[in-house]
Formats: C-alpha cells, structure tokens, sequence
C-alpha cells in the first residue's frame, strides 16, 4: 500500500514537471481555412403563404407630379411610384409644399393593383 502511494505521488510530481516544462503556447491566431465554395443548385420555389406573404401593388399619381407619398405614416418616396404593400387596409397622404394634404384610406389585395390618383387642392 505505501509503495503504491510512493507511485502515485511520483506519477503527479512527474505530472506537473511536464506541464511547467512544456513549451508556451503560441499567441498567433490559427491559420483560416478556406472553405469551397458551394455550388448553387436550382430548387424549385414551394414557398407556403405562411412564410412570404403575397403582396398587392399600388399605383400612386398626383397633380401635381412630385407629391411625397405616405401610406400608414411611413414615407414611400415621392408620385409617381408603383409600391408593393401587404394585403389588408391602409391609410395614404400625398403631400407636397403649397397644396393641401391629400389623404384616402385603401384597400390591398393579394395579387392586385390598385390605382391612387391624388388631385391635391391649392
């Protein structure tokens, strides 16, 4: 029993001498691999509507030309414009400098255009 602690006690000494001997470890990162490339492969589009939405189109005019569009606070750049907008109700203003603000509430549909042609009133 006493030679086997001997052992053991000789086996840990042995143990951290190797470890307090061992070179230091390098700091310098490791080389990056690079990975191949993969190739793209054409799968073919089985998107469910839960996933993509399908969206309506938005036909925006207005006299005069140049008015900034909103539609539900959110700016969309300035008539004319086509815009793609999620299915259900919304609310658009066509602004410009020096005319009354033009407002109407609008209905998207999946897959539908809807035609806004703002007359916007000195």
């Amino acid at each position: 029993m006493v030679d086997e602690l001997k052992t053991r006690a000789n086996l840990a000494e042995i143990s951290r001498n190797e470890v307090t001997d061992a070179p230091p470890l390098s700091t310098a990162p490791a080389p990056i691999r690079q990975q191949p490339t993969p190739i793209p492969t054409a799968v073919p589009e089985q998107v469910s509507t839960s996933v993509r939405e399908v969206l309506g189109t938005v036909s925006v005019t207005s006299s005069p030309d140049g008015a900034e569009i909103f539609v539900d606070s959110v700016g969309y750049g300035h008539a004319p414009a086509i815009l793609k907008l999620s299915p259900g109700k919304h609310s658009i203003q066509l602004v410009t400098q020096g005319y009354k603000d033009w407002t109407a509430a609008l209905e998207v549909r999946e897959n539908s255009i809807v035609n806004v042609t703002a007359k916007l009133d000195k």
